[in-house]
C-alpha cells in the first residue's frame, strides 16, 4: 500500500510538470504570434502589393 501511494505521488508530480510545460509552450506560441503580427503591421514596406490605379500619360 505504501508503494502504491509513492507511485501515485510520483504520477501526480509528472502530470503537473507536463501540464505546466504545455501551458508554457502555448503561452510562448501566443506571444510569438502576436509579436510577428505586430512586426508585420509596423513594417515600412507592405508585404502584399495593393493594386494601384492606372496612370495616365500625356
Amino acid at each position: 500500500m505504501a508503494e502504491g501511494k509513492i507511485l501515485q505521488r510520483h504520477s501526480a508530480s509528472i502530470a503537473s510538470e507536463s501540464t505546466l510545460t504545455s501551458q508554457l509552450e502555448i503561452t510562448l506560441l501566443i506571444v510569438l504570434g502576436m509579436l510577428a503580427i505586430i512586426l508585420l503591421l509596423i513594417s515600412d514596406q507592405p508585404l502584399i502589393f495593393k493594386e494601384q490605379p492606372p496612370t495616365i500619360l500625356n
